[in-house]
């Protein structure tokens, strides 16, 4: 990675940020320093020059952007001088991006963000899109290649300001349910900037465009599960190209979309599964079609490839489960637990998760005594909490605490 090389360093420096979930706290920086075989005082002395940075700026430092660069931190084999010339040309990046989020945060109507869960048509967002600077809207089309890390991290239980990294939100959002609305505004934005690379007669990087449209339909959809609005989630990713087939008949980017549409089936069949299990009714047969086609097609280049076949296992039990197949589902939670253990990319998230899932069935067959309830849970809130994985832990200790999961 050459540091001369500043607009490719910012790509590859974010991408690498976004792809793991590390803690926020003194410990877990403790720990990674305690790794690396230096001291933690050594950790916050690399980190004082972003931090210095972000203070600069009009708002207060945000965790979560610290959080992404003790991820770097991790990820970087070099020396300290090489490690700061890195920061800088990190922090000129950021202080870049801010200054988008800004011009974008003056063009976008917030007032907006509630409607759009109810669906502002088209016509609004390429009216809002038309007013955000040139500049800024170059910042949008490259932020849609980098969807996909940031829909895994969201989807996989990290904190939606994550997916507002990437679609360069500016809003001063507090709670989470304004920050996942305003995650739902933006993923219709970058759906119109993916429209508008592909409208083009020839797009300068069509396969990263249509890659930025899957994402940004699979990220609003998400977003609408993590609102409560699952009929809406699963609308979204059943019935929403067929819409665009019928309303833009002949459109040159809705051909490119479907010529690459096999590459993104296995991840949308992974996502509407998601979705159809928390329909109040849904048909098993539909669960287990989804299933069949998410392990046939899902893109076996995936960095979590194999830890998500195992996510997957647990999906299905969770079908299994609230159709009353109970030893169809308690099959399926098994050999998720014994292949994430034995699983060597699974990161301590998959890890949790598919511990935390499978407490939650026994939980909901009243095996609250059963010493593996207690060791499942106590086993995934220890790498909660030492992971810094904050919304993770809170759902184990309330599963510790016999509340419902």
């Amino acid at each position: 990675m050459r540091l001369n090389q500043e607009a490719h360093l910012h790509h590859e420096v974010f991408a690498t940020a976004l792809k793991g979930f590390v803690g926020r706290t003194a410990p877990s920086v403790r720990a990674y320093a305690q790794r690396r075989g230096v001291s933690h005082e050594t950790v916050y002395r690399l980190l004082r020059p972003y931090t210095e940075a972000v203070r600069d700026l009009d708002r207060p430092v945000d965790p979560e952007e610290l959080r992404l660069v003790r991820h770097l931190l991790a990820g970087l084999a070099c020396s300290e001088t090489e490690q700061q010339h890195l920061f800088e040309h990190y922090r000129a990046a950021v202080d870049a991006r801010h200054r988008a989020r800004r011009a974008i945060a003056r063009e976008i109507d917030a007032g907006a963000l509630a409607q759009y869960v109810w669906g502002v048509r088209r016509k609004r967002e390429e009216a809002t899109f038309a007013r955000v600077p040139q500049e800024s809207r170059r910042c949008y089309e490259e932020a849609i290649s980098l969807a996909g890390l940031v829909l895994l991290h969201l989807d996989l239980g990290g904190q939606p300001a994550a997916l507002l990294e990437v679609a360069l939100v500016a809003n001063d959002v507090q709670s989470v349910r304004d920050r996942v609305v305003d995650a739902l505004y933006k993923a219709g934005i970058a759906l119109e900037a993916a429209r508008r690379v592909l409208a083009q007669k020839d797009p300068p990087d069509e396969a990263r465009a249509v890659e930025g449209y899957h994402n940004a339909l699979r990220g609003r959809a998400i977003a609408l599960r993590r609102l409560g609005l699952y009929r809406e989630a699963w609308d979204t990713l059943e019935g929403y190209l067929r819409r665009e087939e019928q309303e833009c008949a002949g459109d040159r980017g809705l051909r490119r979309v479907r010529a690459y549409s096999a590459q993104f089936a296995g991840l949308l069949a992974q996502d509407k599964l998601k979705a159809l299990v928390e329909l109040p009714r849904f048909g098993v047969r539909l669960a287990e079609r989804l299933y069949a086609t998410a392990r046939e097609q899902m893109p076996v280049h995936l960095d979590d490839y194999r830890p998500r076949m195992w996510l997957l296992e647990c999906d299905l039990g969770t079908a299994y489960l609230k159709s009353g197949q109970h030893r169809k589902a308690a099959e399926r939670f098994e050999a998720a637990y014994e292949g994430i253990t034995r699983s060597r990319e699974a990161g301590a998230l998959h890890l949790v998760l598919v511990r935390q899932r499978y407490a939650a069935y026994l939980w909901a067959q009243g095996w609250r005594a059963d010493p593996l309830y207690r060791q499942l849970v106590h086993e995934a809130t220890d790498l909660a909490v030492a992971s810094g994985l904050v919304n993770e832990a809170r759902k184990l200790r309330e599963l510790a605490a016999g509340t419902a999961p």
